[in-house]
């Protein structure tokens, strides 16, 4: 027996210490043997932990506890203050090394340990840790923990963190009323300190999948979009929707005229430099104007506008992609001149038909899951490369479908009529794409696309006269930009008998 228990028992004249425990006196806590349960010495009843120790409910230091040694020996003390009383003889001075930090007070005499000790056991005011306390604090952890990871999940790190923070603090709260007005210990530390390792944990598995997620997209989309879009994809992959849906989107084909006479005499080695040196200005162009790069095919390329990101403009910027890449066609074109003439080569001049057209597609992931592409299906994509074989009829480098024409107002068009392009019944309507806003603002613009009107309505109706003034009008305005296309005017209306009346 401690000090303190053997002076109560020696004060009630006891004889015996009881000693109850689980399993051996039929006391259980959730089915669990928790070792001691109390001591008992006559009617006082100790509640222990498990190991047979007493919690102490510590007070602050007392004056009115401690009587002096010098007044018990000079005999100026009274005498009823001993009377009756359970007297402990212990040391306070610093150099005898029997100081004990508490709670309350950082250094305490050791023999005011035992004499609350025995005070507490005297008044019956225990504090005690109840047998579900392990189950309730077990209960507690799984719950707030498994709460905690959910809601990352669903209101992210700062959300869960908040949630956490606060429950943390109820607990707290909890223990604190439970310890004030039951006498219970609950511990909110350890239970607390699980928690937050299971939000770190949680908050970590998130990180990395989300810097997974990040790096998938990256690694899907790295050759298709701009850098600045696989950012935009990597930050929200919400917006990112693999599955498949069906989003309107404008497509652009681009393919080199003539690739065949420009391959003869090259070597494969020198075919690939050549494609490589024309498709990555091209490329760049495409992807500075919110494009994606689907694929390419020999010698042409398909990309497409409005997925995987939103794109509200996708038309117009499709266009002015397809005019750039026009332009710098042209300066490719005095380059490779250049070079040619140079090394005494013949010049070879490369000429790239676009066209475009928009539309719904479905878009989404498609091949199978161990190789897949992120690309578009839908008749819109055939239209496109249709549209593209027209230029070639035509003589205009951009043809865009009648969709792409209204999506983009703001830019020059000139209408080239209806047209039944291959693989389709139904005639679509063309449109040559001539230049950006600030063209289409232009009065020489304006003027030619007046022209460029009457010369359609007159072919439309049968009034030949009318037409081939129109069409010399135009020649006269346009100058030799628009050449071959007034030139497929011309030869629609050779062999046609005037009508009569007209003009």
């Amino acid at each position: 027996p401690s000090l303190p228990l053997e002076t109560l028992r020696v004060a009630m004249n006891e004889t015996t210490l009881f000693v109850r425990s689980s399993g051996g006196s039929g006391v259980t806590a959730f089915g669990q043997r928790t070792g001691i349960e109390h001591v008992r010495v006559g009617s006082t009843v100790l509640p222990t932990d498990g190991d047979g120790e007493l919690w102490l409910r510590f007070t602050r230091p007392d004056p009115r506890r401690y009587i002096s040694a010098h007044r018990i020996l000079d005999g100026s003390h009274d005498a009823m203050e001993i009377a009756g009383r359970d007297i402990l003889i212990g040391t306070s001075a610093v150099g005898l090394l029997d100081l004990r930090a508490t709670p309350l007070d950082p250094a305490v005499p050791g023999v005011e340990v035992h004499a609350q000790a025995l005070e507490q056991m005297l008044s019956g005011e225990h504090l005690s840790r109840p047998p579900f306390a392990t189950g309730l604090e077990l209960v507690y952890l799984v719950a707030a923990g498994a709460a905690l990871a959910w809601l990352i999940g669903r209101l992210g790190a700062a959300g869960a963190a908040a949630i956490g923070i606060a429950a943390i603090i109820v607990v707290f709260a909890a223990s604190w009323l439970a310890y004030t007005n039951a006498g219970y210990l609950l511990d909110p530390v350890y239970p607390s300190i699980a928690v937050l390792l299971v939000y770190l944990a949680t908050s970590l598995t998130g990180y990395i999948a989300t810097e997974r997620e990040r790096a998938r997209v990256r690694s899907a989309f790295g050759h298709y979009l701009a850098e600045p879009l696989v950012e935009e994809l990597a930050r929200s992959p919400d917006k990112l929707k693999l599955g498949g849906e069906t989003r309107e989107v404008t497509v652009l084909f681009a393919d080199v005229r003539g690739f065949t006479n420009i391959a003869e005499g090259l070597s494969a080695e020198a075919l690939i430099a050549f494609l490589n040196r024309l498709f990555t200005p091209l490329s760049d162009i495409i992807l500075q104007n919110r494009g994606t790069i689907d694929k390419f095919m020999g010698d042409a390329v398909m990309a497409f506008w409005n997925a995987p990101l939103i794109d509200e403009e996708h038309a117009a910027n499709a266009c002015r992609a397809a005019l750039r890449m026009q332009e710098q066609l042209q300066r490719l074109n005095a380059l490779w001149a250049a070079e040619a003439a140079a090394g005494g080569m013949p010049e070879k001049r490369v000429r790239l038909g676009i066209g475009l057209n928009t539309g719904d597609c479905c878009v989404g992931n498609v091949g199978s899951p161990q190789r897949f592409d992120y690309s578009i299906l839908g008749d819109v994509v055939n239209v496109a490369s249709r549209l593209e074989e027209e230029t070639k009829s035509y003589g205009v480098p951009i043809i865009a479908g009648e969709k792409t024409m209204l999506s983009a107002p703001a830019l020059a068009f000139l209408e080239l009529g209806s047209a039944t392009v291959r693989g389709k019944e139904r005639p679509e309507r063309l449109f040559a794409l001539i230049g950006d806003e600030s063209v289409a603002r232009s009065e020489a613009f304006a003027s030619l696309s007046a022209l460029h009107a009457r010369l359609l309505a007159a072919l439309a109706t049968g009034d030949i006269a009318s037409a081939r003034v129109a069409l010399h009008e135009c020649r006269e305005r346009d100058g030799t930009a628009l050449s071959q296309l007034y030139a497929h005017y011309a030869h629609e209306l050779e062999g046609r008998p005037a009508r009569a009346g007209g003009g």
